[in-house]
């Protein structure tokens, strides 16, 4: 059944097999402590699989943006943080984000470019239209055909809870997305393909707490995220009053210098998941 098995490689966690039981006697206690271990850390051996954001072997990364900007303002540390780590990351801006005061699908292309390059990662567009998202099966099939081009080990959406129409439908059918693309038999272009792990960023116009399931520490490459959102230039600075540029680069700032704070560093990105999300260590986790 296609809803209840998912294609592509698994998630992770212990492999099947069968139990095995033991008599030990006391002239063999020792050699048969020696099996069972083996026995035991062979049926427990982690599948290959994204465990870990920075583990090698390199994963293949996606980040979904309903406009360009998005991305970088939520967690532009993080991507050029996986990207100085050598993961392939793309941005994918789900519309061009144009009309707006002082932009248009130029300018917010240029200026969409420019910050990917700062980031060092790649870029492309969804071509839905900047306002008018609607959830529908042809917009899934649309990202799950993308999905199956670029086969994501871990997928980046914006958190549901907006209170743009845009952000929260493109995450609904983003999140279905996921689902459509690894169906058979199906007219969706390319092979049928699951991405492995959904993780949720911050970029959401509603005064709230954020509910952060974890924080990624961006103090190296918080200069870097702030570089990236510089390059838009046509939301930030122009046109604005004096007192207005870059406010809102400082409000992202503050946010990324509260979220270091509990962590106990000086700039962190906060993230929320819904799934259990599997460590093989402890060892990149934040004392």
């Amino acid at each position: 059944m296609e809803g209840g098995r998912k294609a592509g490689r698994p998630e992770g966690g212990p492999e099947t097999g069968r139990l095995l039981c033991c008599r030990l006697s006391a002239t063999h206690f020792g050699q048969s402590r020696r099996r069972v271990a083996a026995a035991h850390a062979a049926r427990f051996r982690p599948v290959a699989g994204p465990l870990l954001l920075g583990q090698t072997p390199y994963m293949n990364i996606l980040v979904a943006g309903p406009h360009p900007d998005d991305q970088e303002l939520a967690m532009g540390g993080t991507i050029a943080l996986l990207a100085r780590r050598g993961h392939r990351v793309t941005l994918l801006d789900i519309t061009d984000g144009e009309p707006t005061p002082h932009g248009s699908p130029e300018i917010r292309a240029a200026e969409a470019a420019a910050a990917a390059a700062a980031l060092g990662v790649a870029r492309q567009a969804a071509g839905l239209r900047n306002r008018e998202v609607l959830y529908s099966l042809a917009g899934r099939h649309q990202l799950a055909a993308i999905y199956r081009q670029l086969r994501p080990d871990i997928l980046f959406l914006p958190y549901p809870q907006d209170a743009h129409p845009d952000h929260g439908q493109v995450t609904r059918i983003a999140e279905d997305a996921r689902f459509d693309a690894k169906l058979t038999r199906s007219t969706i272009p390319g092979e049928p393909f699951y991405p492995p792990r959904l993780i949720y960023y911050f970029c959401t116009h509603l005064r709230m707490n954020f509910p952060a399931s974890f924080c990624v520490d961006v103090s190296a490459t918080m200069e870097v995220k702030m570089q990236a959102l510089r390059c838009y230039d046509s939301q930030f600075f122009r046109g604005r009053p004096a007192a207005e540029q870059g406010a809102v680069l400082d409000y992202v700032r503050n946010l990324d210098a509260y979220f270091g704070g509990t962590i106990r560093r000086p700039f962190a990105e906060p993230f929320y998941v819904t799934e259990m999300l599997g460590l093989s260590g402890l060892e990149e986790i934040v004392l």
